[in-house]
């Protein structure tokens, strides 16, 4: 380790070999580091303080994998994480800070501040909200800005009041509209879609973890992620909602911390929002039996998966897709394109198509 280290600081995290380190903050310290391969890191690791908050680990692990999710040439990619003893690591970004340069060279010109400007607005497309973007977490690379930070940011200062603006707390349905309800966001309601009337009401689970919700084939699935006390896998129960009374029609645990791509043919399929080496989980919507699919190969690092007409797609951050069989987890083909930042993909009966902004 360089002459930025500390005798307290760890030699690795997370099979990541530590070369120095870059500063510390109130949320944690800053580590560069190597992965196996070679590529250059930031990793954060969290202080102590917040390490045994379970609400903590709970919103550090969603905020991660919202954090998954932001594929720009504007931020930097996550590369690895864990939510049990909290620290992310993210592709290393070369070039000073916005704060350092101003304070060194004066005022940014108009190109330069527009491309911060793109950079905010690439997380906001993918529907991320960063709620600490001071200069020191917008880094001036030499191809263009990147904003970091956004994810422990996020897990840190989550507010209660927001609870009906998340990702997966509210979704629509034949029967209505299911929501996360109450002052606190902690009930389940079905509203009427014209009049907003509450059709009936139910306590969230209380023991769960963390719950979004996430439809499939017109139904309510409540997903919750826990971690266990014991540190052992991070555990999912997967739910269905029963649009007449609220109460779970089935529930099935499953290891990991699942996020739901759709459903395909009677399988509902998953991906892992922390893990990049879990593979898929098929979860049978007749008879409830899990299946863990392991994939042919490793899912690329800093990519995003799509489930759409029977492919799951993985975009990387850079460029370049793989299509992959849910039924199978044989890799269908590949394409290194050099497209950045793509979108969701449609496909018709033939090809996919792919937008970048």
């Amino acid at each position: 380790m360089r002459d930025g280290g500390r005798d307290s600081d760890p030699a690795e995290v997370g099979g990541h070999r530590i070369e120095d380190r870059l500063g510390s903050g109130g949320m944690g310290v800053v580590y560069l580091a190597r992965s196996a391969s070679g590529r250059r890191l930031a990793i954060k690791v969290v202080h102590n303080q917040y390490t045994d908050d379970d609400e903590f680990r709970t919103r550090f692990r969603r905020e991660v994998a919202a954090a998954r999710q932001v594929s720009g040439a504007f931020t930097a990619p996550v590369v690895d994480a864990d939510a049990a003893h909290p620290w992310m690591a993210t592709l290393s970004i070369p070039g000073a800070d916005l704060g350092t340069h101003v304070r060194e060279h004066g005022p940014l010109p108009l190109p330069r501040l527009r491309g911060l400007a793109e950079a905010l607005r690439d997380i906001h497309r993918a529907g991320v909200v960063h709620r600490d973007p001071k200069p020191a977490n917008m880094m001036l690379a030499e191809d263009g800005p990147r904003v970091i930070d956004f994810g422990i940011s996020g897990a840190a200062e989550f507010a209660a009041s927001d609870v009906l603006t998340q990702t997966g707390r509210i979704m629509g349905m034949p029967e209505g509209v299911v929501t996360f309800y109450g002052s606190q966001g902690d009930q389940l309601a079905l509203l009427d879609a014209e009049t907003g009337e509450v059709r009936w009401r139910q306590p969230e689970p209380g023991d769960q973890g963390d719950c979004v919700l996430d439809p499939a084939a017109d139904r309510a699935h409540l997903i919750c992620t826990a971690e266990p006390e014991d540190g052992k896998t991070t555990e999912t129960s997967v739910s269905e909602i029963d649009p007449a009374t609220g109460k779970p029609r089935w529930t099935v645990e499953a290891e990991g911390s699942l996020q739901m791509l759709g459903r395909q043919g009677g399988h509902l399929v998953f991906t892992d929002g922390v893990s990049m080496t879990r593979g898929l989980t098929l979860i049978d919507a007749a008879s409830h039996r899990l299946t863990v699919r392991r994939l042919a190969e490793p899912r690329p690092e800093a990519s995003r998966a799509y489930l759409v007409r029977g492919t799951v797609y993985f975009t990387r951050t850079s460029g370049g897709v793989r299509a992959v069989s849910p039924r199978t987890g044989r890799t269908l083909w590949e394409s290194n394109t050099t497209l950045e930042r793509q979108g969701p993909p449609t496909a018709s009966a033939t090809p996919v198509y792919f937008a970048s902004p």
